[in-house]
């Protein structure tokens, strides 16, 4: 299970439409999109932030990145959406797992760590 945090920024134009229209409808419009993305809208939040409009967390089962690439240029063209950013989140249970796993790493050659 893929697990995703998403922030975003609506255009000028858009920010005045969700103002008429009203937040919570927008989250019911994401909740079916992603739907049909093949993922599962967990929640929406309005973020307080000249950088970000809105924090969505959103979770997949099986990730289509075409899919989601195609997503991007139909949100990013339709002028909607000014800009985005996706963060990829892991349950701490689920690094600690993973670093049991971890092959070995070597540093670059003449790296000296810092003092601590």
């Amino acid at each position: 299970m893929a697990l995703f945090m998403q922030l975003a920024k609506y255009s000028p134009e858009a920010c005045a439409a969700v103002f008429e229209e009203g937040f919570v409808n927008r989250r019911k419009v994401l909740e079916a999109y992603v739907a049909g993305l093949g993922g599962r809208l967990l929640d929406m939040y309005a973020s307080v932030s000249d950088e970000w409009d809105f924090v969505a967390l959103i979770e997949f089962d099986q990730l289509d990145q075409g899919r989601i690439a195609a997503h991007l240029l139909r949100v990013y063209g339709s002028g909607v959406i000014e800009r985005s950013t996706v963060i990829y989140l892991a349950s701490l249970e689920e690094v600690d797992a993973a670093r049991r796993s971890l092959p070995g790493y070597t540093p670059p050659a003449g790296y000296t760590p810092p003092a601590r």
